[in-house]
């Protein structure tokens, strides 16, 4: 029995840092393995990944020096959607999704202004998140759908940039129903008894999602650059 409480234990402390484990990890890849990489956006990629492992590690830094780091998780999605934004507009070919694109960072980032109040509650607030990916499942769909009708490369396999919106598209997926969930526990404490509490909602799903998406794309960047 005290056996399987400390696995839990140490799943559970893993599971607590894996988001960040799973970003620097990446990060760390594409530093290696920078100059080898043949794309034209790799230093869109660079930046999200950059400004998404600091800002998580940022949070865990907040967490023990002001106890209250909700803020900055609120403020993530705003950051790292505009290295996004310059890698969607140099992917596209198609004039809708560049427009699609342009208008919703105008949008996306005029609620970040307006309702900045928000970003600074207690709470999280998933609503954030939910849009940001929304705006990656849309632009990952819309890249899919330019390879397959234009065959833009005969082996999108070896192409970097396919396998990071891959794995951009498996978090947001995954995320979508997360955050939609966190959305309904969040604050209603007879769902949270009857079912599980958003914390490990987060925990378990997000963070070990973004684990995982990094985690492959980092195999990814080490396939893909193999003999350059």
């Amino acid at each position: 029995m005290s056996s399987s409480n400390s696995l839990f234990k140490i799943f559970d402390l893993f599971a607590g840092y894996s988001d960040s484990l799973g970003l620097i990890l990446a990060f760390v890849c594409i530093i290696l393995k920078y100059n080898e990489i043949d794309s034209p956006s790799k230093r869109w990629i660079f930046l999200f990944y950059l400004i998404f492992s600091f800002s998580t590690l940022s949070t865990t830094a907040l967490i023990f020096l002001l106890q209250n780091n909700t803020w900055l998780y609120n403020s993530i999605p705003f950051l790292i959607v505009i290295p996004l934004f310059f890698f969607f507009q140099q992917l596209h070919d198609s004039k809708y999704l560049l427009l699609i694109n342009k208008l919703f960072i105008i949008i996306y980032l005029s609620i970040a202004v307006i309702f900045w109040k928000f970003i600074f509650q207690t709470n999280l607030n998933p609503f954030f998140y939910i849009l940001f990916s929304f705006y990656i499942l849309f632009n990952s769909v819309g890249y899919l759908n330019e390879e397959m009708t234009s065959m833009r490369s005969q082996n999108v396999f070896a192409k970097t940039e396919f396998w990071f919106i891959t794995c951009l598209f498996f978090y947001a997926t995954i995320c979508v129903i997360v955050w939609s969930l966190f959305s309904y526990l969040q604050g209603n404490i007879v769902a949270q008894k009857r079912y599980l509490h958003p914390f490990h909602l987060w925990l378990y799903g997000h963070n070990l999602v973004l684990f995982i998406q990094s985690f492959v794309f980092s195999i990814a960047i080490f396939k893909t650059t193999k003999g350059k």
